[in-house]
């Protein structure tokens, strides 16, 4: 099973036990994606099946979890010296 994590933009650490965050389950056939808008915001897409996707606007770093491991990471806001295009 994965699980999306969606971290709030709260001004502490991913870690720390009082920062709030977003769970959503994902589907065996679920697909994700990662990119940035046409502002360089960072943003999430789930696609469940033919269905319509829903996408969310990133107020802090996304992670998959697979089980309690850390499988892939997305960050919120442009990194310096990456291109966000």
């Amino acid at each position: 099973m994965l699980v999306l994590k969606l971290m709030s933009s709260e001004p502490s650490p991913d870690f720390s036990a009082g920062k709030g965050f977003v769970l959503i389950q994902l589907r065996d056939d679920d697909v994700v994606r990662f990119y940035r808008d046409e502002l360089s915001r960072g943003m999430v897409e789930v696609r469940r099946d033919n269905a319509a996707s829903k996408s969310y606007a990133l107020q802090g770093h996304a992670y998959v979890l697979q089980g309690a491991e850390v499988i892939a990471s997305f960050a919120s806001g442009p990194t310096a010296g990456v291109p966000t295009t």
